[in-house]
């Protein structure tokens, strides 16, 4: 089959090659993937930049946001047939651990992640236990859940915030999961959404515009923090979703936060400047989260099916597998909203 495989160590070393199909074991599916979508992971790992929980080995086949039809179910498989429409969850957890029993694979300090840790969704075929695996209600496309994955991690954001009808919300970078949270935190019923990003997000920011945000802000031009301020009367954003990945858009965040409110920061920066002072005196609440949960996923769907939040809305650019590169590029270079692959 062919495959997108990162097959050396550094910046590039990326390709389509034909490598062989998996082999399902008694509890896993084999599915053919229909569409798969360009995460800003798989750009960190084929610039070679990523920092994540476990070194990552080479050859392996990148990409982890995908959908697919099952075309083999293993012996031991239930509930799950050949010709299901699915999505499947990135990560993979031991079951067996504390938090895998209690519903949280996130967490799980042995966890296998697609495209990180095992052979990812760039790729025509892909094995998963059965247990990843969620089928499509009819009316949602595997485009649109193709993005299931991300979309997940906004509905855990929403399992964390305590988000109340009226609050002004402030969101930090306008990548897929700040185009994503947009659209929710309409659905929400936000008064004032505030959309952040660099001079170089002008494509993002202005689809950001289009999909639900009242005011979008060019942060290396001006004075974000006092514009924030000055559009919600000098308090504050009742809730600031840091996605931006940087110190600074962290440190951006706790400066645009009103007293007592809420910080969810998803944006996984390694370092970040933190006074605990400034918290204490604030009242602010930071919530760290990360990935997602089994329920997420569910809940991801019926968002997508009952038309609360489109994640086709982000999609700009549709390429094959041997594109993969060049996809990688789009989001890379911030020329693409969403870019997905068609197998």
């Amino acid at each position: 089959m062919k495959a997108g495989v990162k097959f050396g160590e550094g910046a590039g070393n990326f390709g389509v090659q034909e490598i062989d199909t998996p082999t399902v074991g008694d509890g896993d599916v084999l599915l053919q993937v229909k569409a798969t979508g360009v995460c800003g992971a798989d750009v960190l790992l084929y610039e070679w930049t990523y920092k994540g929980r476990f070194p990552v080995e080479t050859p392996i086949v990148l990409g982890h946001e995908g959908s697919g039809i099952i075309t083999e179910v293993g012996k031991n498989v239930k509930g799950l047939k050949v010709g299901d429409r699915v999505t499947v969850e990135s990560i993979i957890g031991c079951g067996s651990c504390y938090h895998c029993h209690q519903g949280m694979p996130n967490l799980c300090p042995q966890w296998e992640h697609l495209g990180i840790t095992s052979n990812g969704t760039f790729a025509e075929y892909l094995r998963v236990p059965m247990t990843a695996v969620h089928q499509l209600p009819d009316n949602v496309s595997f485009e649109e859940a193709a993005l299931v994955e991300p979309l997940s991690i906004v509905v855990h954001t929403f399992d964390r915030i305590k988000f109340f009808l009226g609050d002004s919300v402030a969101i930090i970078g306008p990548g897929t999961m700040g185009l994503l949270l947009t659209q929710a935190v309409r659905s929400y019923g936000a008064s004032k959404i505030i959309v952040l990003g660099l001079g170089k997000d002008k494509l993002r920011l202005k689809r950001a515009m289009e999909l639900g945000a009242d005011v979008t802000i060019v942060t290396d031009q001006g004075d974000p923090v006092k514009e924030v301020l000055d559009l919600t009367n000098g308090l504050g954003a009742d809730v600031v979703i840091e996605v931006g990945g940087t110190p600074e858009s962290f440190k951006m965040a706790i400066k645009m936060v009103r007293g007592a409110g809420q910080i969810a920061a998803l944006g996984y920066s390694h370092y970040g400047e933190v006074e605990p002072i400034t918290l204490a005196r604030q009242e602010i609440s930071i919530l760290g989260l990360i990935a997602f949960m089994p329920r997420h996923f569910e809940q991801a769907l019926r968002w997508l099916e009952f038309k609360k939040v489109s994640t086709d809305a982000l999609i700009s650019h549709r390429l094959g597998l041997d594109e993969a590169e060049r996809g990688i590029h789009l989001m890379r270079d911030k020329e693409a909203t969403k870019a997905i692959l068609i197998p």
